[in-house]
């Protein structure tokens, strides 16, 4: 079960396009229970073959260890994390990997733990 409260909103002011080349992304969260949040991120339609298994295809991800989202500020009972993006393309689907265990993306949070298939 999760023990922290995350927030995040597309297309608002927690993720806009901030110049031509640039995407910001904001999370607010519960203070002090987040250790690390990194962003997924790429091409929605690129596609490659898994490394392990030729016959299996896989969305690439463009993030990589510098995508961990950055401590913005603090209030009293919230921390708010943000991260400045530059995509390979002009279009992009994301998600977040907080606390190196969920996976946090538009619809649902998913343990890691507990998929079979990670």
């Amino acid at each position: 079960m999760v023990d922290f409260t995350i927030y995040h909103e597309a297309k608002s002011k927690y993720a806009y396009i901030y110049d031509k080349d640039t995407v910001h992304l904001r999370l607010f969260t519960s203070k002090d229970k987040i250790n690390s949040i990194q962003v997924l991120y790429g091409d929605p339609f690129n596609y490659s073959h898994n490394k392990n298994n030729n016959d299996k295809w896989e969305w690439v991800n463009e993030g990589d260890e510098s995508t961990l989202m950055k401590k913005e500020y603090e209030l009293e009972n919230n921390d708010y994390y943000f991260i400045s993006l530059k995509p390979k393309y002009k279009r992009m689907k994301y998600a977040f990997i907080v606390n190196n265990r969920y996976l946090y993306g538009s619809r649902e949070i998913i343990d890691l733990k507990e998929c079979p298939d990670q």
